[in-house]
């Protein structure tokens, strides 16, 4: 009887300049993500028919078409709503950093470094909890890593302090939701990180995965990411710095 033959999984060699790039591009991704998620949502779409000091302004969290709707009308300095779209940003802005590990550990082969990402990586909480909600997402759980078996909230606090008078509809079902405001001004937001006993680990999100982004930072010039001689790279350090 013939013995069968082992499917092993082998890994293309990649150069280091290949890799290079793909570190380079990974980090302009991030960048931009963290520019993204920073912004207060600040599309309106004005809807006429409405007098002036009423909600007439729609708030565009996304693309999706206006529902005809009639919502609660309030004044609210807080509102808080879930939004998954944010949320998914935020957990792709986790993933991205935790991720940005991988070709970090195959550039520092390619380089011969004596830097053992993994370890590096294992040192830093915050990537740690990156790692659990980069995992929870793509496999419905996670390792665990952190120890805080962390999740966002679903409910996102929206400051509405300065838009007036608003009308929202919410429909639990679907998720879904339509908010108008009087004055047309930008719409701050926080997501909040939780441990897995509910209570709150960190309130403000994007500013602690972002501080993960930042521990990957304290090396790139180690492992000399950033070449001297390369237009590019120099750029991308201004851009990062």
């Amino acid at each position: 009887m013939m013995a069968k033959k082992r499917n092993r999984k082998k890994t293309a060699k990649v150069s280091p300049n290949i890799m290079l790039e793909q570190i380079y591009t990974e980090l302009r991704s991030i960048v931009r993500q963290r520019s993204h998620l920073r912004r207060p949502i600040n599309g309106f779409v004005l809807i006429e028919g409405i007098p002036e000091g009423q909600p007439r302004f729609r708030v565009a969290f996304d693309s999706c078409p206006r529902k005809n709707i009639k919502g609660l009308k309030v004044f609210v300095e807080k509102l808080v709503l879930p939004d998954e779209k944010i949320i998914d940003d935020v957990l792709a802005f986790a993933k991205s950093i935790w991720h940005l590990r991988d070709r970090l550990i195959i550039w520092t082969k390619l380089k011969n470094s004596d830097l053992d990402i993994r370890k590096y990586a294992k040192e830093n909480v915050n990537l740690m909890i990156c790692a659990d909600l980069a995992n929870k997402k793509k496999h419905g759980r996670a390792e665990n890593r952190s120890g805080f078996n962390p999740e966002l909230k679903i409910e996102i606090e929206f400051d509405t302090s300065r838009n007036g008078v608003l009308e929202f509809f919410y429909d639990g079902l679907l998720r879904e939701k339509e908010l108008l405001v009087s004055i047309p001004e930008p719409i701050p937001y926080r997501v909040e990180i939780l441990r897995g006993d509910g209570n709150s680990l960190a309130d403000d999100a994007v500013n602690f995965i972002s501080e993960a982004f930042d521990y990957w930072k304290l090396i790139l010039d180690d492992i000399d990411i950033f070449k001297q001689d390369s237009a590019v790279s120099k750029e991308l350090k201004l851009l990062l710095s």
